[in-house]
């Protein structure tokens, strides 16, 4: 359902899935779901559990950083976007530094 941009339905099918087995559903997925219906309290949550389990520095923790940036900017928590937004930065690789610099200009349009 997600993948097909049918987010209010894959929240269904996550919380079925979550009441089966709580480890079957990735918060990332719900957090992502809940992100696109507009429900950001709820993505935030679900967002911080991912970085809970992972640990800051896995891969999913900074995508999940970069999500509870944007949850919080939408909720209108600029100091809570900056400095989620900011976790996001201090992680980027070489790799990416084009998409660095285009981050911190939206950092700085917060």
């Amino acid at each position: 359902y997600l993948k097909q941009e049918k987010c209010i339905q894959a929240v269904r099918q996550f919380a079925k899935a979550r009441k089966i087995d709580k480890r079957l559903v990735a918060p990332q997925y719900m957090g992502l779901a809940y992100y696109e219906v507009g429900e950001f309290q709820k993505a935030v949550n679900e967002f911080k559990k991912v970085i809970f389990l992972y640990g800051s520095s896995h891969l999913l923790s900074e995508t999940a950083h970069h999500y509870l940036a944007l949850c919080y900017k939408k909720m209108g928590l600029k100091k809570n976007a900056y400095s989620e937004a900011k976790k996001v930065l201090a992680h980027f690789s070489l790799d990416v530094y084009r998409s660095a610099l285009l981050y911190r200009k939206w950092l700085m349009e917060l």
